[in-house]
């Protein structure tokens, strides 16, 4: 174990200074330094080379040592980490060469993924930034390009835009994403369907995606021949507009994925969106009139709606709002409209009219009152209001390969009945496999679950209330089931802890659970007694029963022998030896969370050390760590006062590890019982505390222990 530690601990450290290395020959060459960079006075193998450190040379110098020493496998695996290890360290590093200068001496042909800033904090972008990664790295596939520290000036767009129109030279471009975009860059907009006209992904994130926007996109520098284009408000207008393919940007051909939202983790997406449905519901309790509600969301409905029609194979829109299902519905309304109105179509922009709804633009660019086809190639939906019998009708009819479908429940006027909802979704929408429910009330869940539950490969419960699990028994196929934040499970009011047996087999084909709720005594058996799980998260695990002991875990192992992930944030009856002798019978487990209380008493730590022995030298390399419960969660089985009772002072650690890594050398990393409580640990630990209500560690509020051996 020791050995081991201290290999990985050995290469490391080579990687550091073969890092450091690079940094150092490069800002050799004063046009390398960025301004007020601090000279660097560490070893540089350049020092005796070249008395002559020109920018050509010392890059060359740089490219050919690392071309030398880098082979094979080795060669890809280090080059990205010289790359991570670059943008970790962007705001922290004192001295730093130009970014292009780094990415022109690391980069080589292997890369096809690729993820960088664009300019240091108060300086400028430089043109050869993307000539850099263009010359050597011509196979990149997937761009990701972060601008969250290009300056405020306006004047920066004549910096930029020639970055994005570089991007054209990249032939096998197929995603890419700019982050931290600010509003005053949206110009750059203009230039991506032209330069990139093979794109199936594209994100943008930053600033808040307009009307304008999205003509931006679909148009390109054509957008500007239109001399009223200002026009183009009224959302009939825009809905009714049918743009001639050759005036359309190239990509609009080839995008698949279009992402117009922040990045953020599943859960607090969910979080967002149950905010977005409150407000949502606030709106229309109060009545309020639809100008306001635009403000809110600022993307109208036809604009995507316009989108939709003239990108054919645009199988996903990410937005934090209803306009991608608001502008579905719109096209199906004009769809129905023009079906009862007959084939009377006109060239807008040859009409005389004085009414200043139309719009007169130049022909044969732009017509209105074309036929849309009615189908669309989306396959995920988000924000579907299962009350708008509209809604669910135009989606179903218009969406044939949707797969994917996220229903929450909104006030409306003329909402429909459990019932019809049922017949909508057995007689007109496509075989859906992948179902969220958010905020949607019991009786439109057993609708859903009875209509299309036969075909669900996965189904998560978001905020849901009074689950009754016995809805679930026909999803037959169901693979995957996850109930998160404050959702709940229906209990009879007389003898709610009597185990619950349904009538026929029960999820039979289920392989992963995560739940952020009790599944309590009367559930509990029917997920954790049953041998096809593979993937275990859960908030709460008391093996069915409150008086649990290591004698019920072990016979768990039985039925999880496939399982190769179990994480557990609250339990009972389970030690850490008796994690041990647990572990030891799953013999595909790789990957272990406990909870972190379990680290409270002072013997429980010392048999930690073993367990993580023993880890490392079985068969499999289990990675192990201890998370904290981020969960508001009160279950009666669990004696909440084990959370807050800890029998070791920083003193005490502080000793005992001291004494210990002594036998290794003066280096107390050598050592895996130093390093678990040091503050530099790769193990992601802590030797701070904190006694508030629970206990926690302070090192890193969001991070949790984390031991991955080599």
């Amino acid at each position: 174990m020791t050995k081991k530690f201290a290999v990985a601990r050995l290469e490391e450290i080579a990687f550091k200074a073969c890092y450091r290395e690079i940094l150092s020959n490069l800002l050799l060459c004063p046009e390398h330094s960025q301004p007020h960079s601090v000279s660097m006075n560490s070893y540089s193998s350049l020092i005796s080379q070249n008395p002559f450190l020109t920018s050509p040379n010392v890059r060359r110098f740089v490219r050919s040592r690392l071309n030398y020493h880098l082979i094979g496998i080795m060669n890809d695996e280090i080059r990205k980490k010289f790359i991570g290890e670059f943008n970790e360290n962007f705001y922290s590093a004192e001295q730093k060469p130009d970014i292009w200068v780094f990415l022109d001496c690391v980069l080589d042909n292997s890369f096809t993924e690729l993820e960088t800033w664009v300019a240091f904090p108060e300086a400028e972008p430089n043109e050869k930034f993307v000539h850099s990664i263009c010359n050597r790295s011509p196979s990149i596939e997937k761009l990701k390009f972060n601008f969250e520290t290009v300056g405020k000036s306006k004047l920066l767009m004549d910096k930029l835009q020639p970055i994005i129109s570089s991007l054209s030279t990249l032939t096998h471009l197929t995603s890419l994403s700019l982050y931290h975009l600010k509003k005053r860059h949206r110009g750059l907009l203009s230039c991506i369907g032209t330069s990139c006209p093979k794109l199936h992904h594209l994100c943008i994130t930053g600033f808040q995606i307009l009307n304008e926007d999205i003509f931006a996109l679909m148009l390109g520098e054509k957008l500007n021949q239109f001399p009223d284009k200002e026009k183009i408000e009224d959302k009939n207008d825009i809905i009714n507009l049918k743009i001639m393919p050759e005036a359309l940007s190239p990509f609009c051909f080839t995008l698949q994925h279009l992402q117009l939202e922040d990045l953020m983790e599943e859960k607090p997406k969910f979080k967002k969106s149950c905010e977005f449905i409150i407000l949502q519901r606030f709106l229309e309790l109060e009545d309020l009139k639809e100008e306001k509600i635009k403000k809110s969301c600022r993307l109208y409905p036809a604009s995507v709606a316009l989108l939709l029609r003239h990108v054919p194979n645009l199988r996903r829109i990410d937005h934090n709002s209803s306009s991608v299902c608001s502008a579905i519905k719109l096209l199906y309304q004009i769809l129905k409209a023009n079906q009862n109105l007959g084939s009377n179509h006109t060239d807008i922009s040859v009409k005389d009219s004085k009414d200043q709804t139309h719009l007169r633009l130049p022909s044969p660019l732009m017509i209105t009152n074309s036929p849309f086809s009615g189908v669309l190639s989306l396959t995920s939906i988000d924000c579907v209001n299962i009350r708008d019998e509209i809604m669910m009708k135009a989606i179903g009819r218009m969406c044939p390969h949707l797969k994917e479908a996220t229903f929450s429940e909104w006030l409306h006027t003329d909402a429909i009945t459990p019932g019809q909802i049922l017949f909508i979704l057995t007689t007109e929408w496509p075989k859906v496999e992948y179902v969220t429910l958010i905020k949607v009330s019991r009786s439109y869940r057993q609708a859903i679950l009875l209509g299309i539950g036969p075909q669900l490969s996965k189904l998560t419960f978001v905020d849901c209330e009074l689950i009754d699990l016995a809805d679930l028994v026909p999803c037959m196929k169901l693979e995957v089931l996850r109930i998160f934040l404050s959702s709940s499970l229906l209990l009879p009011s007389e003898n709610p802890e009597e185990k619950y047996f349904p009538s026929g087999p029960f999820l039979p084909k289920l392989n992963r659970l995560e739940s952020d709720i009790c599944l309590g005594s009367r559930y509990s058996h029917l997920f954790e007694e049953k041998d096809s799980l593979t993937y275990l998260d859960l908030e709460c695990c008391h093996v069915g029963t409150k008086a649990s002991n290591i004698s019920n875990w072990n016979e768990m192992t039985k039925y999880w022998q496939r399982l190769h992930t179990l994480h557990i944030r609250q339990c009972t009856g389970l030690t850490m030896a008796g994690t041990k002798s647990l572990s030891l019978q799953l013999t595909k487990l790789k990957e272990l969370s406990l909870p972190r209380w379990m680290l409270n008493s002072k013997d429980e730590r010392n048999i930690s050390y073993d367990l993580k022995d023993s880890f490392n030298k079985g068969p499999l390399k289990i990675h192990l760590k201890f998370e904290s419960t981020k969960s508001s969660l009160v279950c009666p089985y669990q004696n909440r006062m084990k959370f807050l009772y800890y029998e070791d002072s920083d003193k005490e650690i502080s000793s005992r590890d001291s004494d210990e890594s002594s036998n290794f050398g003066e280096d107390k990393g050598s050592d895996v019982r130093s390093n678990w409580w040091g503050e530099e640990s790769d193990y992601e630990c802590s030797n701070g505390f904190n006694y508030g209500y629970g206990y926690d560690y302070d090192y890193d509020s969001d991070s949790d222990y984390d031991f991955d051996y080599p």
